[in-house]
């Protein structure tokens, strides 16, 4: 563990051989991902999307028999069983959405976020940038809650984030990076 970085941890020994395979291929093919999602053009990221949350949705057969049952469990009869395969699909899809954005962000900035992110209803707002105003809180998960936390940084004011912990502790620094993008700081769970 460095002292620059307290997040970035090799996985102790008491972690499988396989297991820290896995955690290294993990790593590298999230700093692979890192480095080509900002090179895409922003049209591609939904169709992109869609196919990868598609794919993830037939091939991760516990997952989906989980979001299948949660929907049946949430909305009872009111959804046929084909249409809470289609909800949980498209779910799917929209989270690889939210990932492949927050990989793309790195090319928000303050001059061009509105070009991508529409906010509606701060224009008049006694916190619209303005850093004197009390503090607010944003609670962002749904939809593509990665792009409400950056839209907040830059239309509102940066804040601070509490983040999720990995059980592969080399992947936090990556996501506190992409996260922090907006000048959020970034805080673990306490």
């Amino acid at each position: 563990m460095s002292a620059d970085n307290p997040k970035s941890e090799i996985p102790s020994p008491a972690v499988s051989g396989f297991k820290r395979l896995r955690y290294k291929l993990e790593f590298f093919g999230l700093r692979f991902v890192e480095a080509l999602i900002p090179r895409l053009p922003y049209s591609v990221l939904q169709p992109l999307a869609n196919t990868l949350g598609f794919v993830f949705f037939y091939l991760d057969s516990r997952g989906r028999a989980v979001a299948i049952e949660n929907l049946r469990v949430a909305l009872g009869s009111a959804h046929t069983p084909a249409e809470r395969i289609r909800i949980a699909r498209e779910s799917c899809q929209n989270f690889a959405r939210t990932m492949l954005c927050l990989f793309w962000s790195s090319n928000l900035t303050l001059e061009n976020y509105q070009n991508y992110i529409r906010i509606e209803g701060l224009d008049n707002h006694p916190i619209h940038r303005d850093k004197n105003a009390p503090g607010v809180y944003f609670l962002t998960h749904f939809s593509n809650f990665e792009w409400i936390s950056l839209a907040s940084s830059f239309a509102v004011t940066p804040g601070l984030v509490i983040t999720q912990t990995f059980k592969n502790p080399s992947l936090g620094p990556i996501f506190d990076s992409l996260r922090a993008r907006g000048g959020h700081t970034i805080i673990p769970p306490s």
